[in-house]
């Protein structure tokens, strides 16, 4: 669900689009630990901004202890119905088997990511296959603030016109941190109540963009024979923004909304002269990563294709790696300042 109106097409440009996968920071996949700590739940086809997880750098001090693993006992008769970590624990029972209705019953209000408000705009939640992931939680504090809140990616583009302080006015605020067995599988949630009762904000990565982009990047370097890249367009227009007019007519509301979406169109060449059986594009700062490739994944399958990475308009680097088998190469590396 993260970015909803943000899709991120990888079409061939005769339109005829092979198979496509999505990087962790980009699939929202409700019965796995990398895809459900990523950002919430799991709609078809949405991508979102995200970064890699690096050493907290932000802990307040607060940090009450309290842990919990998938294997501990979740009938500890200590903690009440609505304890934080009994939160965590509901949602990834219900996701695992698909529930939406007990993921609503425990989202917040304001929660952006609430599955069924998704379902009803015909979004397919895809839930696990019944099995609960293996993971660790840990209340990083139970006395957070808004500004955790705004420590996150992508926090700006779904509270952006919420007033937080005022909607969370009273309310306590709880920040945890999720491991799952994969490497990639760590996220912060952050929960908040609802009269007493603890419930689900917003799930997500903490904002690790640097103050300078460019301490980010690396030498350009350029396909010249074209191997792989013909075209990279930096002024591409994307065609999967909301309008606001139509969505104030889908939802009777009159607010204006900024969904401006910034992607660069990278051109795949119709002759591969690389043997790679896919290719990733990925953006340093906005840290998308698309990938494309053919069904059967044969070398080339890829070939034609144009891949539509999301950029930070502050500054970015796109990187193209052509992958065969484990081997990741890049063949491409250029920067887009604005």
């Amino acid at each position: 669900m993260s970015n909803r109106p943000i899709l991120s097409p990888h079409r061939r440009a005769d339109d005829r689009s092979p198979t496509t996968a999505v990087s962790r920071r980009h699939l929202l996949q409700g019965g796995s630990v990398a895809g459900i700590l990523a950002i919430a739940g799991c709609l078809d086809s949405l991508s979102s901004g995200g970064g890699d997880d690096g050493d907290d750098e932000n802990d307040d001090g607060d940090d009450d202890g309290t842990e919990r693993t998938s294997d501990d006992d979740d009938d500890d008769s200590s903690e009440t119905e609505s304890d934080p970590l009994t939160v965590v624990d509901t949602y990834f029972e219900a996701a695992a088997n698909g529930d939406t209705e007990t993921i609503s019953g425990i989202s917040h209000e304001l929660n952006p990511l609430e599955p069924t408000m998704w379902e009803d705009e015909g979004w397919e939640f895809q839930g696990g296959d019944g099995e609960e992931p293996e993971y660790d939680a840990d209340v990083r504090t139970e006395d957070g603030s808004v500004d955790d809140i705004h420590a996150l990616e992508g926090s700006e583009f779904w509270f952006g016109d919420v007033d937080l302080e005022t909607e969370l006015e009273g309310e306590s605020i709880a920040v945890v941190e999720i491991a799952g067995e994969d490497e990639d599988g760590e996220a912060t949630w952050i929960l908040a109540t609802d009269d007493g009762e603890w419930q689900l904000l917003v799930q997500g990565e903490e904002d690790e963009t640097p103050d300078d982009p460019e301490e980010a990047f690396d030498e350009p370097i350029e396909d010249e024979d074209e191997d792989i890249v013909v075209d990279v367009d930096w002024e591409h227009e994307s065609e999967t923004g909301v309008d606001s007019d139509e969505e104030d007519d889908a939802t009777g509301g009159d607010d204006e909304l900024d969904l401006e979406v910034h992607q660069v169109a990278v051109s795949l060449t119709d002759s591969p002269g690389i043997d790679a059986e896919a290719v990733r594009a990925e953006t340093a700062i906005a840290g998308s990563e698309p990938e494309v490739y053919s069904p059967d994944r044969e070398a080339g399958g890829w070939a034609g294709s144009i891949i539509y990475p999301t950029f930070d308009p502050d500054g970015d680097q796109l990187e193209v790696l052509a992958i065969d088998g484990n081997e990741e190469t890049v063949v491409h590396r250029e920067h887009y300042e604005p």
